[in-house]
């Protein structure tokens, strides 16, 4: 709230905790304390919200635009750029293990190619 008389009390340190309760048939809150804001938002460092980071970026290195993934993980496409965005600025890369470890052998064939001169079966 915006205080414009009187001393500021309430900051994101120091937020009100309230119930929403129906009493006879009217809703009322009930004070249950004080707290801090952060511990009532949703932060993206959760593991929920980091997992869909990662899995974000695995979709973009593979390719994928912003419409893809958004269609993919069944969410918004702002909602996907939005955690584009952060990661970039929170500095957030996929483990370098994430790609393909193994080597490209040049005697094995790519799908849909001859097998090499000289090798059998």
């Amino acid at each position: 709230m915006k205080v414009r008389t009187g001393e500021f009390l309430y900051d994101s340190d120091n937020v009100l905790l309230l119930d929403v309760n129906k009493d006879d048939g009217y809703l009322k809150f009930d004070l249950l304390g004080t707290g801090r804001e952060e511990d009532h938002l949703n932060s993206l460092a959760g593991g929920d919200a980091a997992n869909e980071i990662l899995e974000i970026l695995m979709m973009k290195r593979d390719g994928m635009s912003v419409r893809q993934i958004a269609e993919a993980m069944n969410i918004g496409k702002s909602t996907v750029q939005r955690r584009i965005d952060y990661a970039r600025e929170s500095n957030i890369k996929l483990p370098e293990d994430s790609k393909n470890p193994v080597p490209k052998d040049r005697n094995i064939p790519e799908p849909g190619q001859a097998e090499p001169v000289g090798q059998a079966a």
